[in-house]
């Protein structure tokens, strides 16, 4: 009976011994033991992803190494050899960089990259290419190009012209708007209304695609529809808050709107009357009606009417967006009235150091799941390399 009992009592025993092995390997797998550390085999070093709500351990195998940002709490990213981690670690917005380099993030364009210490990062937002040049330059067709030179008062004197392509105006650039006898479209002073000829004048009216998208574009199509943005605001407003021109339709007066829900969907056609180029606007609420008089006096409001024949001739200057000294927006090619770019000859771009990404050989194991994988962000030399697709900023990294 005693050998029978010591049998039983080593069974439990080992059983119990094997249950706390499982479990003690489960917790160091999903890292959140604390033998956790004991993850990482050999010389590779434990650390966490900054903004990782589940503080999962990963691994980083040399030769890689680990930029630290906060050392004492094992927050940082793993890099490829010769690589560190650049950028802002608040926002995480960066990636890992060559000696010599830095993460250059472009507001604009929404694209960035690393770059040498004399160089920025600029992007297309539309084509997501974008590579290294020297500060003040642009991203035109591939390559770091000059600005276009900035429009002068001559230069936009005369109204916007479209044809049978486009409307001639730009989405993310603003205007004057005009009637047919030279007259502006204004803000009215005691009411949030816009007339003819009202009291505030000069008003800069931005095109938008959306109530949510007002940057920078290419040309409305002949087909497109707008938004029109007040950029100077209610005067008694001290904030100067912009908002919509609304879609005041039947009589009711187009006016003055802060909410991007009631903002007017225009939609128009090139025109052209006594040598000059117009817009007819149309849209509204239905989508097929015109804009026109609200009542019959020489410094009528508008409304919107169902009528698609009621309509009325608008000219369209470009203006500053903002403020007297505020620049002139870039004109681009797609407005053909404005031809700004002609000057921009292949001979006069300059290569840029165009950045790529490219994958590398996994170096990073995850105590997690132990995948491993990696991607650095480099820049290559422009004589050798051609642009490529970048992506939006996020973190380059390599965890697993």
């Amino acid at each position: 009976m005693a050998f029978i009992a010591r049998v039983l009592l080593a069974f439990v025993f080992a059983a119990v011994t094997a249950n706390a092995a499982v479990d003690k390997a489960q917790g160091v797998a999903n890292g959140h033991s604390k033998d956790a550390a004991q993850a990482c085999f050999g010389d590779a070093t434990p650390f966490l992803l900054p903004g990782d709500p589940d503080k999962t351990v990963n691994c980083c195998i040399a030769p890689w190494s680990v930029t630290w940002f906060d050392q004492n709490a094992q927050i940082g990213e793993c890099c490829a050899p010769g690589q560190s981690w650049s950028g802002n670690q608040t926002t995480l917005v960066g990636g890992c960089c060559d000696r010599g380099q830095d993460w250059s993030q472009d507001k604009a364009s929404g694209l960035g990259g690393c770059c040498a210490p004399s160089l920025v990062f600029v992007g297309d937002k539309a084509t997501k290419t974008g590579g290294c040049c020297t500060a003040g330059m642009i991203w035109l067709n591939g390559k770091c190009a000059p600005p276009p030179p900035r429009p002068t008062c001559k230069d936009l004197a005369d109204p916007v012209c479209g044809d049978e392509d486009d409307l001639g105006i730009q989405y993310g650039h603003c205007y004057i708007l005009k009637f047919a006898d030279g007259t502006q479209l204004g803000a009215d002073h005691a009411a949030p209304t816009y007339s003819k000829d009202g009291f505030f004048k000069d008003i800069p009216f931005k095109v938008c695609r959306s109530a949510t998208d007002c940057s920078l574009g290419e040309a409305v199509p002949s087909d497109g529809t707008f938004l029109l943005q007040d950029q100077m605001g209610r005067p008694e407003d001290a904030t100067g808050a912009v908002g919509w021109v609304d879609n005041g339709a039947g009589g009711t007066h187009i006016k003055f709107n802060t909410n991007g829900a009631q903002a007017g969907i225009f939609k128009g056609i090139a025109a052209c009357s006594g040598g000059k180029c117009f817009i007819r606007l149309g849209g509204g609420p239905t989508g097929n009606g015109s804009i026109g008089p609200t009542c019959p006096v020489p410094d009528h409001g508008l409304t919107f009417w169902p009528n698609p024949k009621a309509t009325m001739l608008i000219s369209f200057t470009e203006t500053a967006c903002s403020g007297p000294d505020a620049p002139f927006v870039p004109i681009n090619a797609a407005n053909p009235a404005q031809g700004f770019l002609s000057a921009f000859g292949a001979s006069r771009s300059r290569p840029a150091v165009v950045v790529s990404q490219r994958p590398s050989s996994s170096l990073v194991a995850s105590a997690a799941s132990g995948r491993a994988s990696a991607t650095a962000a480099t820049a290559a030399s422009a004589s050798s390399a051609a642009p490529v697709r970048a992506t939006a900023p996020s973190r380059v990294n390599a965890r697993a």
